[in-house]
């Protein structure tokens, strides 16, 4: 039950609707002064009155009911405090009944989401700057599942350029088949860094490239063949990251696959009027609109990525019929994705306004020993392999009797690494430390994944005593301030989803597992969940079994496995 909704129906207003009253109760800071607060010195201006006299009055409008204790004028605030037991029973019944799926609404409707995000590189590794593209998307697929959307997950591949011809040039004079087929992808970028040589010696060898990469465009026998082995070289390397995150995709194609579609979009923008020429380029001048000129070809006759991307765009359009595309990148291609979207406004497409570029901002390694680590390029593979042999010692020095201690190192090291993506607000640049990330103390994936196993230890415990099924519980043992910040957490649960979905911020549910953690951890402390009285042992079970459930889900929608024991 939304109990702010429902207090923000009691609450009338003069000129405001019963939206705006809900956005503008908040929940209380301090807990002593209510479970909720409104404001009322936004109201002054149009009543005519002191915040003071405004919150005494509404007060007196307002009746308590069997969930609402008290309703009470302070400094001109309205608080309300709710009824702690009968909130407490309610919220616990229906999560101890629907288990994980608490929380589900179906209010997608089965709408589709298209989502780009984590776009591989064709010859080249993923690195750090690949984990929040990869991370974020994957937990914004879950959350959209979760709230009954179908999503279509696209990795976009970088496999366009005339790098690709210099690689295959570089290949047939320098390489072999068999080194390829020995060595992979160290193979692929070998040879890319031997062509970037040869450029800087031999105007020939430049040539060369160029030609390689207009065959592969015409999709020559011999250079699509080779391309595709230095495509799959790449994806070998990279498959097992995937894997590490339970991610697939639903599509892998790259802009290759756009290349004979993009002279119908040069055609539309030309019998539009959009296609200038300027300085021996063909444009499409954006300047009215404060997003400078979109250069669609350029002077050598080749294409942009804006203008496969265009092409991009109303593939998937007319495939998909999507609800929504969301194109997950670094807030440094801000203006191509507002270019981008903006002349398919021109062309006349509608569906442009539901294109949206989730950006978020850069990551980096600490300077010093972590950075040293991993090298300039911070592989993400080798990231990864670090945090779960770190995780894997820790383990082995907290708990060497712990079973399976290699799956939940595993388990441990992934979740570490993906939490250090997601727990912060997207938006801002970060820095991604990983002995920090580890810690089982603190705000990290490990506290989290620990107060799941603590939990699952209690309720074991709790069934191991054998007691009837018929106990009721006593929720009184559980009036507690933490008890109550768990049940609104948890009584918010679906609020909180929706708001990661509508604000593509998957960091609304990472602060909100956090909290739920920690006001558990707080609790265990102060009380003693298996109690001499049976009814109020049920009732701190009870809450127990809640407080892992929602620990569990939201975990999940943030694609961070749990493990029974730690």
């Amino acid at each position: 039950m939304d109990y702010k909704l429902e207090i923000s129906n009691y609450i009338k207003i003069q000129n405001l609707t019963n939206d705006q009253i809900y956005n503008l109760l908040t929940p209380s800071i301090n807990i002593t002064m209510g479970d909720y607060s409104l404001p009322c010195f936004t109201f002054a201006k149009v009543l005519k009155k002191s915040p003071t006299i405004i919150a005494e009055q509404l007060v007196n409008t307002i009746q308590t009911n069997e969930w609402l204790n008290k309703v009470q004028a302070v400094n001109g605030y309205v608080n309300f405090y709710l009824n702690r037991q009968v909130v407490s029973s309610k919220v616990l019944a229906n999560t101890l009944q629907k288990g994980e799926n608490f929380a589900k609404t179906n209010e997608g409707n089965n709408k589709t989401i298209v989502m780009d995000y984590s776009s591989v590189n064709i010859a080249k590794q993923m690195h750090i700057g690949h984990l929040f593209t990869t991370t974020i998307g994957n937990s914004l697929s879950k959350i959209y599942k979760f709230l009954g959307y179908k999503t279509v997950g696209l990795n976009y591949l970088g496999d366009y350029g005339v790098q690709f011809g210099n690689i295959i040039a570089a290949h047939k004079i320098f390489g072999s088949e068999e080194q390829l087929k020995n060595e992979g992808i160290d193979y692929v970028q070998k040879m890319y860094a031997k062509s970037k040589e040869q450029i800087a010696i031999d105007e020939d060898f430049e040539q060369l490239g160029k030609d390689w990469f207009l065959k592969i465009e015409n999709k020559d026998k011999e250079a699509t063949r080779l391309f595709d082995l230095f495509k799959q070289a790449t994806l070998e390397d990279v498959m097992p990251i995937f894997e590490l995150l339970d991610i697939t995709f639903d599509e892998w194609k790259g802009e290759l696959y756009y290349s004979d579609k993009m002279d119908n979009v040069i055609k539309q923008l030309n019998e539009k009027g959009l296609l200038q020429k300027s300085r021996g380029r063909q444009i499409v001048d954006l300047e009215q609109d404060n997003l400078k000129v979109a250069v669609i070809v350029k002077e050598d006759g080749t294409t942009r990525y804006i203008t496969r991307d265009l092409a991009a765009a109303i593939d998937r359009y007319k495939k998909y019929e999507f609800e929504k595309c969301l194109y997950i990148t670094a807030y440094e291609q801000n203006l191509h994705f507002a270019q981008f979207f903006k002349i398919l406004e021109k062309l006349g497409y509608e569906f442009s306004k539901k294109l949206m570029h989730v950006s978020y901002g850069r990551v980096r390694l600490p300077e010093g020993k972590l950075s040293s680590r991993y090298g300039a390029k911070a592989l993400l593979k080798d990231i990864f392999k670090s945090s779960i042999t770190q995780a894997e010692k820790i383990i082995e020095a907290k708990n060497p009797e712990l079973k399976n201690k290699k799956h939940v190192a595993k388990t441990v090291g992934v979740g570490a690494v993906v939490y250090g993506a997601l727990a912060n607000n997207k938006s801002k640049d970060s820095v991604f430390n990983l002995d920090e990330a580890l810690s089982f103390e603190g705000e990290t994936a490990p506290y989290m994944q620990y107060t799941y196993a603590r939990c699952n230890s209690i309720i074991k415990k709790y069934e191991n005593l054998n007691l009837s099924n018929n106990i009721v519980a006593d929720y009184s043992g559980i009036n507690s301030d933490e008890a109550f910040e768990i049940i609104k957490i948890i009584n918010n649960f679906n609020n909180t989803i929706k708001q990661a979905a509508y604000k593509y911020e998957p960091s609304i549910i990472s602060k909100a597992i956090m909290n739920l953690s920690k006001n558990f951890n707080k609790f265990y402390h102060e009380y003693k969940i298996i109690d001499e009285n049976e009814q109020i042992t049920k009732a701190r079970v009870n809450l127990t079994i809640a407080t892992q459930t929602a620990l569990k889900l939201g975990l999940n929608l943030l694609g961070i496995n749990v493990v029974e024991e730690m």
